[in-house]
């Protein structure tokens, strides 16, 4: 009789107090999993504030050793052929428009040490997202007819961070107004854009429109 007891006994399955300790187990472990990844998230979107900071410092710094920005030597280029007389000196401008993707300001930087003058440039500008900052000028109809103007582009930054270093610099997240403004120069949820979409961020860091 206690033999048939004990099988029995033995082949019970897990009561609803084990089960729920176990589930609670899981919740805890899942959460710290997501919990994890929003950490590293936001420290990506951290990561480019800083590194957007440091550019700008280094531009200021490069000004104030030469007296003009670098790329800005009027030499066959975008602004060379749109915005200055012939044979003018610097003029304060980035030479390249921003969506040209243009490494020249990066050479400067490297010619004046101001980084490693072994530097990738192609690597050096990469961001914490996976894709690059960028230096040149914006103009045209969506940032008024007093342009050109010099920005620091971040390209393909989820839109949550755009917003969140847009609330850093400018105190809101606005796309259209500030220093920091989506690259259309509209609303950053603009054209239905969800939070982890894509946008690309202007950053004018020396006068806004």
């Amino acid at each position: 009789m206690n033999l048939r007891k004990r099988r029995r006994s033995n082949n019970n399955g897990f009561t609803l107090v084990e089960l729920a300790i176990v589930l609670v187990i899981i919740g805890i472990i899942l959460g710290a999993i997501l919990k994890g990844q929003d950490l590293i998230q936001n420290a990506k979107a951290k990561r480019v504030l800083n590194d957007l900071k440091g550019w700008e410092a280094l531009l200021w710094t490069y000004y104030d050793r030469y007296g003009h920005l670098p790329d800005d030597d009027n030499l066959n280029d975008y602004a060379a052929t749109n915005w200055r007389a012939p044979n003018r000196a610097p003029n304060g401008y980035f030479d390249h428009h921003v969506t040209e993707r243009h490494a020249e300001p990066i050479y400067d930087l490297r010619t004046a040490r101001l980084i490693s003058s072994s530097a990738d440039v192609d690597q050096v500008r990469l961001h914490a997202f996976g894709d690059s900052f960028e230096f040149g000028v914006v103009s045209g109809w969506s940032f008024g007819s007093s342009g050109p103007y010099n920005v620091i582009a971040i390209y393909n930054i989820p839109r949550w961070a755009a917003e969140a270093i847009d609330v850093a610099i400018d105190g809101g997240a606005d796309g259209n107004a500030g220093r920091v403004r989506r690259h259309d120069n509209s609303e950053w949820s603009s054209g239905g854009t969800g939070v982890d979409d894509p946008v690309t961020l202007y950053y004018f860091f020396d006068r806004a429109p």
